[in-house]
This record gives C-alpha cells, sequence and structure tokens, in this order.
C-alpha cells in the first residue's frame, strides 16, 4: 500500500473531521442536556430515594419491634418482607443511579477533552502524525483502495478510497 496515499486520505477525513466543528459542538451542548436530565430517572431524583431509603430502614424498624412481640402474626411478617423488598429495589435503583452519574461524568470529561481538541483542530493541507494519533481512534484496511477510520468521536466513523 502506498504511505503516500494512505497519509493523503487519512489527510482528507482528517479534514473533513475538523470541518465538522460546528456540528460537534452543538452535539457536545446536546449530550450535556441529556446526562443533566437524566440525572433524574423517571421523575424519581437520586436525593429522593435515599430519603425513601431513610423512610423505609426507619418504618423497618419500628416493624421489626412488632414482629418480635407477635412472630405469628401473618399480616406482620407479610408486611416486613414487603418493605425489605422495597428497601432492596431502592438501593438497586440508588446503585443504579450513583453508576449512571459516574459513567455520565466520565463521558462528559472525555466529551470536554474532546471540545477543547476541536477548538485547536485545524484544516492542514500536510499529513501530521501526531494530529492522527490525537484524533484517530482506528484505521483499518478494508481493501487495497478502501481504509475504515474510527474517530475518538462516538460514533464517528468514515470509508475512504484512496487517492
Amino acid at each position: 500500500m502506498d504511505e503516500e496515499k494512505l497519509h493523503q486520505t487519512i489527510l482528507e477525513a482528517l479534514n473533513e473531521f475538523a470541518q465538522a466543528d460546528g456540528e460537534v459542538k452543538e452535539d457536545v451542548l446536546n449530550f450535556t442536556r441529556l446526562v443533566w436530565a437524566g440525572q433524574e430517572a423517571n421523575g424519581t431524583s437520586l436525593i429522593s430515594l435515599k430519603q425513601r431509603l431513610g423512610d423505609i430502614t426507619a418504618e423497618q424498624a419500628l416493624l421489626l419491634d412488632r414482629v418480635l412481640e407477635n412472630m405469628n402474626d401473618p399480616d406482620l411478617n407479610a408486611q416486613l418482607k414487603a418493605l425489605m423488598d422495597e428497601k432492596q429495589a431502592v438501593q438497586e435503583q440508588i446503585q443504579a443511579m450513583e453508576q449512571e452519574a459516574a459513567q455520565s461524568e466520565n463521558r462528559m470529561s472525555r466529551m470536554a477533552e474532546l471540545r477543547e481538541w476541536m477548538a485547536k483542530l485545524e484544516v492542514n493541507t500536510e499529513y501530521n502524525d501526531e494530529q492522527v494519533r490525537m484524533a484517530v481512534e482506528r484505521i483499518t484496511v478494508v481493501d487495497a483502495e478502501t481504509i475504515h477510520i474510527k474517530f475518538r468521536y462516538p460514533g464517528l466513523e468514515m470509508d475512504k478510497k484512496l487517492g
């Protein structure tokens, strides 16, 4: 494979990527909005879930005292079981929301880095290996005339014919 053709094709792809700057910035803003909106799932915030967990724990303690006084009462045992199940479900929701928040924070950080880098990205007339390494995650040779380029920007991939 001709290295000069390869470099020229990669340069063309990078320049297309650099020209998409406005589109990327809009995607970043949309992504940020989605992340912030995702902090409340089904109208339930993490704070309200933690408050509910505290309420359930208090209810559970009171009910447990009643169950210990009257161990044979099936209604009290059923109520205790229902509270335990609800508590576990709330704990799982809290854990899922905390994991999602951590993942969202990580994604936002990566997107902020990309935004900063995109501000520095310019259309070039010459191949620049450093810029390629910063922008491109992977280049795959499809066949003798085609390469597949996957950019670090999530979801952006393109096939380019060698010039």
